[in-house]
């Protein structure tokens, strides 16, 4: 979004980044009666959890950096925390064997 003052003087941007994750409806599968339970399952079907939110602000020609900063942000705190269970998991499978 474009930051502008009173006189209609550009000063800058804004970034909102809002994170949400995939809700995965069948944890609710045996809540429901058998009658009931297609329905139900189709009706929230389409949930998300809300995981963030960040507001990004800075100067015009400024706009790659806060852009790469997003990525940046995205990249260490929920990036990398799946490729480090990954790693773990993958870890503990080669001691398995």
């Amino acid at each position: 979004m474009e930051l502008k003052t009173v006189g209609g003087y550009k000063s800058g941007v804004a970034l909102s980044t809002v994170i949400i994750s995939p809700f995965n409806n069948q944890i609710l599968d045996g809540f429901f009666q058998q009658e009931f339970k297609d329905t139900a399952l189709e009706m929230i079907s389409g949930l998300s959890w809300y995981l963030n939110h960040w507001l990004s602000i800075g100067s015009t020609d400024k706009l790659q950096d806060l852009c790469n900063e997003v990525i940046a942000h995205f990249d260490t705190e929920y990036l990398e925390k799946s490729r480090k269970s990954f790693r773990q998991m993958k870890e503990l499978l080669k001691k398995t064997k």
